[in-house]
């Protein structure tokens, strides 16, 4: 994920996330289960949760729209988590920094 990444206040904009397999064996993560939550930085109140992703081979895009009402009415800063349904494990990556800027 690049770094520094900015969404004006108001868009609804995909983060993309590409995920490498330290292994080398998937190449798909279609199958398995991608999910993604959103939380303001520093906090515990979850903006979005458990909202599947869209998922392009290794690629992850996670839709974000900043018109809703939990977005701050100030510049904030913001974490995105990424989960996948890999029973029995749950592997989970994050969190990924954003901000949100008037």
């Amino acid at each position: 994920m690049p770094e520094n990444i900015a969404i004006p206040m108001g868009s609804i904009e995909n983060i993309i996330v590409d995920v490498k397999d330290s292994l080398g064996i998937l190449t798909d993560l279609g199958p398995s289960g991608v999910k993604y939550d959103i939380r303001k930085e520093d906090t515990i109140t979850w903006i979005v949760q458990g909202v599947t992703a869209v998922v392009n081979l290794m690629r992850v895009y996670c839709l974000v729209d900043t018109t809703l009402s939990a977005y701050a009415t100030q510049s904030a800063s913001y974490e995105l988590f990424i989960t996948f349904n890999n029973l029995p494990e749950k592997p989970r990556l994050g969190p990924f920094e954003f901000d949100v800027n008037l």
